[in-house]
């Protein structure tokens, strides 16, 4: 008799240990730290794949941080980060000029397209990506 009542708290403890562990394909686990990759096309740099480094601080759904340019000895402050479900938003301000990235998050990658504009005016287009290297 004791069997069933132990059956069921068995099945309600494993399902809050599986809803409980940390999946990394899942926003809310976080993205804060170092992320490592190219970025293609940005003729402020190279047309080639240059390297991109983005730190990122995760507050909910909001991202802070930065953006390097290491080939170039550049590194952006990330303005309007944020972060709906695994689609991925920020952007930086150089000289008048902003670069917008947009992306998705794959597990412990993240790639996409960026725009360097001049108010309403495309100067650039390209693709990025980066993987997820420490925190």
């Amino acid at each position: 008799m004791k069997v069933r009542y132990i059956q069921p708290a068995v099945i309600v403890f494993i399902v809050i240990t599986a809803l409980s562990c940390d999946d990394p394909n899942r926003p809310g686990s976080g993205l804060s730290g170092v992320w490592e990759g190219t970025i293609n096309g940005y003729s402020q740099v190279s047309m080639n794949d240059t390297q991109l480094v983005v730190t990122l601080t995760q507050d909910d759904r909001s991202l802070f941080g930065t953006v390097s340019l290491p080939e170039a000895d550049r590194v952006h402050a990330i303005e309007n980060g944020n972060l709906d479900e695994f689609f991925i938003r920020f952007s930086f301000t150089s000289a008048g000029l902003i670069t917008s990235f947009n992306g998705t998050l794959k597990g412990r990658n993240m790639e996409g397209t960026w725009v360097l504009r001049q108010g309403q005016e495309t100067i650039e287009s390209g693709s990025w990506q980066v993987r997820f290297v420490s925190r």
